[in-house]
């Protein structure tokens, strides 16, 4: 429980300094809690040889009790998202869920996800780049396709990971996520796909993944069985993707995005529009109210309002973004190879709102 105690001292410090003189004071207070144990040396020669690493035995209970309980209350009310219903059976993402809501804050400010990403990546600094969470319901009929992140997001550098934690038991009959062992050492680029194939990514010049659904065998795919609390700590350029879920056993998982010391902010056509206002210029370092630095240790300034209250994304940056994807549906519409987002027999299809990347 101290933990826990020492997340909510923290923000009631926060609110409590003086925003122009107690800043760092402030941010004092607030050291990532860390693992419950050390990554060891045959761990990360894993990741950095294979590109993933399913760890078990990371998060104290209570972290992946609390997500657990945000992303079933989400699940059950998928209108706190968008304001709008969803049918049951479509594939629900979200991102940058810190901005918004207190429990995602917390995990990404207080819980030893951080740290991990430090010791995998070997960086000195780390920030958070956002965080997401997928369900993928019973009778989900849409598979994520296979895919690398790296390219869905306006960043440069090699110190780029996920850390994808399972909320509840995972088997490849609901959708556990596969993974191309070393592909993230092959040294291409790949065009970012979802599963609903959005137009304004597909204007990439980039080539497409391979199909390696269609010769699985020609490829080292490994995958893992998991269990809450369980995490896929994985490399932004190895590929990966998911069938669809033939159970009767949603999945629910949440990932944290996170950057070490040579990511840099890169801004291109085809890559994830932002919605909030970050102060960045092309080949800044990250930092900011949009990509905080939590480690060696986070910064009050870079809390702004959210030490406050939810920070909504900005009005104006929302309608662009809007518009960027409406004139690329447009333009993909006049030509003869648009294709319509996969939907499964039962109408279900993959509903998110920015292409942060799938899984």
């Amino acid at each position: 429980m101290r933990a826990q105690r020492d997340v909510r001292l923290f923000w009631a410090a926060v609110r409590a300094c003086d925003m122009d003189e107690q800043m760092d004071r402030c941010a004092n207070l607030t050291p990532p809690v860390p693992p419950l144990r050390a990554i060891s040396a045959a761990e990360i020669a894993r990741f950095n040889a294979d590109g993933v690493v399913c760890l078990r035995g990371l998060f104290q209970v209570r972290w992946v009790e609390a997500l657990a309980r945000f992303v079933e209350q989400i699940a059950r009310d998928p209108a706190q998202l968008r304001g709008a219903a969803v049918p049951p059976t479509t594939f629900l993402g979200d991102s940058f869920l810190w901005k918004t809501f207190d429990e995602c804050r917390d995990f990404a400010y207080g819980s030893p996800a951080a740290h991990i990403a430090q010791q995998l990546l070997g960086s000195q600094r780390i920030n958070l780049l956002f965080d997401q969470l997928f369900v993928k319901p019973a009778g989900c009929a849409v598979a994520t396709p296979w895919h690398h992140d790296h390219t869905f997001w306006p960043l440069s550098g090699t110190q780029i990971m996920t850390i994808w934690m399972a909320l509840g038991d995972i088997k490849s009959d609901n959708s556990a996520l596969e993974f191309v062992r070393g592909s993230h050492r092959w040294g291409k680029r790949y065009k970012a796909v979802r599963p609903d194939r959005l137009a304004y990514l597909l204007e990439s010049a980039l080539d497409d993944p391979p199909d390696v659904e269609a010769r699985r065998s020609d490829y080292d795919i490994v995958s893992w069985d998991m269990e809450p609390g369980d995490v896929l700590a994985f490399d932004a350029f190895v590929l990966h993707g998911s069938p669809a879920n033939h159970s009767i056993v949603s999945r629910h998982a949440f990932a944290t995005r996170w950057a070490g010391d040579d990511v840099r902010f890169a801004p291109g056509p085809a890559t994830m529009p932002l919605n909030w206002r970050h102060g960045l210029r092309p080949g800044s370092p990250l930092g900011g109210p949009l990509f905080p630095q939590i480690l060696p240790r986070p910064l009050a300034h870079e809390l702004g309002s959210r030490a406050y209250g939810p920070e909504p994304r900005d009005p104006e940056l929302l309608a662009a973004t809007r518009r960027l994807y409406q004139e690329a549906e447009l333009r993909q519409r006049k030509g003869s190879d648009a294709k319509q987002a996969p939907v499964g027999a039962d109408g279900s299809r993959f509903r998110g709102e920015a292409p942060a990347s799938d899984e």
